[in-house]
C-alpha cells in the first residue's frame, strides 16, 4: 500500500471523526466485513491490498469510514493504484466522495490527465459531476486534448454535456473568445503575453486553421516548431518542418499551398515528402501546384513507390489518380515488393483505379514474370 499527496491537516482536524464510534464498534464492524469478503474470496484483501478505509468504503458504511479516516491512509493506494475516493467515486456512493473530498481525498495520479471529476463522468452520476467541478482540481485538457465535454460527450452522458455546455459558455478564456471571433491580432497578442494552449488539443488546431486562413507567417512559424519541440529541426526551413508533421488534425495540405507560394523549386526529397502528403490528402490543386514547380511525381521513395502507387494506396479519387496516370512515363513500373500500380489496385480492391489503368493499357506483372518466360521458351 502506498500513499501520495497527502494532505497536510491540524492534528484535530481528524479527531472529531475518530471519536465518531466507539472502538468495538469499529473493530466488530471491520472483522464482519472482512469475514463477508473472504467467504467470496479468501486471498482478496491481501491480493488487492486493501486498506480498512479501502474496505469501509467498499462496503458503503459511511460511518465506519469517518472513523477510520486520517492523513495516513486517505490516499492510500491499493494493488490497482486506487484511492478510497475513487472507490467511493466508482461506487455511486456521493455522501462518501464529499466526506473524502473534504478530508483532501484525491484519485491517484495517472498517464491519462484524468482526475476524479472522469470517473464520475464515466457512472453518469451528473450530482457528483456538479459537486465535484466545484470542489476538486482538474486538468482542462487531458493527454488527448480532451476537454470534460468532450470526454461526457464521447461516453454519450447528455445530461452532464449540456451541464458543462452551460458551464463553459459562461467560462470561456480570453483565447478562446479570440479564436472563436476570428480575431488573429488578439489571438497573437494573448499568446505573446503568455496565454496558455495545448497545441494538440482541440483550441490548439483552431489556432493553426486559422494563422493558415490569414497566412499569418510569425504565427504559423510559433506553431509549427511547438508541434515538433523534441525533434531535432537544425536549420531547416519552415516548409522542411511542416514536411515532418504528421498531424490529421491539421490541415497540412492548406498550409504547404500557402508556404509554396514563393517558392520556384525544390530538392528531390522535399518534393516528394510535399507530394506524398498532397496525394494522401487527395488533393488535386496542390498535386498540380507541385508538379508545376518540378516536383517529380514519378519519383520513387525507398520502397521504390511512385506517386501512382502511393495514389492508389491512399485509394484517392478518379481525376487525381488519371492525373498521376498521365504524368507517369511508366505505369507498369514495378516497386520493390514487385508490384505495377495495376497489381497494387488489385490487391488493395481500388476499382478507380483498376479501371482507369486498365483504360490507359496497363497490365498485371510481377517482378518475375519474365523470367518465367524465358524459361518457358527454353520448355522448362
Amino acid at each position: 500500500m502506498t500513499t501520495f499527496n497527502t494532505v497536510t491537516r491540524h492534528p484535530n482536524y481528524y479527531t472529531s471523526y475518530t471519536k465518531i464510534a466507539p472502538k468495538d464498534y469499529i473493530i466488530s464492524r471491520l472483522k464482519a466485513l472482512k469475514a463477508k469478503i473472504a467467504k467470496v474470496n479468501p486471498m482478496a484483501i491481501r491480493d488487492n491490498k486493501w486498506s480498512d478505509l479501502h474496505i469501509a468504503v467498499g462496503a458503503k458504511e459511511l460511518k465506519l469510514v469517518k472513523a477510520l479516516c486520517n492523513e495516513k491512509n486517505i490516499n492510500a493506494t491499493d494493488a490497482k493504484c486506487r484511492t478510497p475516493l475513487e472507490l467511493a467515486i466508482l461506487g455511486n456512493d456521493l455522501e462518501t466522495v464529499k466526506f473524502l473530498v473534504q478530508m483532501g481525498g484525491k484519485i491517484a495520479p495517472n498517464m491519462y490527465g484524468w482526475s476524479a471529476i472522469h470517473l464520475a463522468i464515466k457512472i453518469d452520476n451528473v450530482e457528483m459531476v456538479e459537486y465535484l467541478y466545484e470542489n476538486t482540481e482538474f486538468q482542462k485538457y487531458d493527454k488527448y486534448g480532451y476537454t470534460l465535454h468532450d470526454w461526457a460527450e464521447a461516453m454519450g452522458r447528455g445530461e452532464i454535456v449540456r451541464f458543462f455546455h452551460d458551464k463553459n459558455h459562461n467560462n470561456k478564456t480570453p483565447l478562446e473568445l479570440a479564436v472563436e471571433s476570428k480575431n488573429i491580432s488578439s489571438v497573437k497578442a494573448l499568446i505573446i503575453k503568455g496565454a496558455k494552449f495545448d497545441i494538440k488539443s482541440e483550441l490548439g488546431y483552431k489556432i493553426f486553421e486559422l494563422a493558415i486562413d490569414s497566412e499569418d507567417m510569425k504565427l504559423i512559424e510559433y506553431l509549427v516548431n511547438h508541434t515538433l519541440v523534441g525533434k531535432n529541426t537544425g536549420q531547416q526551413t519552415l516548409l522542411e518542418k511542416v514536411a515532418q508533421i504528421y498531424d490529421k488534425n491539421i490541415n497540412l495540405s492548406k498550409l504547404v499551398k500557402v508556404l509554396i507560394k514563393d517558392n520556384a523549386g525544390f530538392d528531390k526529397a522535399l518534393g516528394q515528402k510535399l507530394l506524398q502528403k498532397a496525394i494522401y490528402a487527395d488533393d488535386l490543386e496542390l498535386v498540380e501546384t507541385l508538379y508545376s514547380k518540378g516536383v517529380d511525381a514519378q519519383y520513387k521513395d525507398q520502397l521504390g513507390r511512385s506517386g501512382l502507387h502511393h495514389a492508389i494506396k491512399a485509394n484517392c479519387g478518379e481525376e487525381l489518380i488519371q492525373f498521376l496516370i498521365e504524368h507517369t512515363t511508366d505505369i507498369n513500373y514495378r516497386d520493390k515488393s514487385g508490384l505495377n500500380p495495376l497489381g497494387l489496385a488489385k490487391s488493395n480492391n481500388c476499382t478507380v483505379a483498376t479501371k482507369l489503368l486498365l483504360e490507359a493499357g496497363a497490365y498485371e506483372s510481377y517482378m518475375y514474370d519474365d523470367v518465367i518466360k524465358v524459361l518457358g521458351e527454353y520448355g522448362y
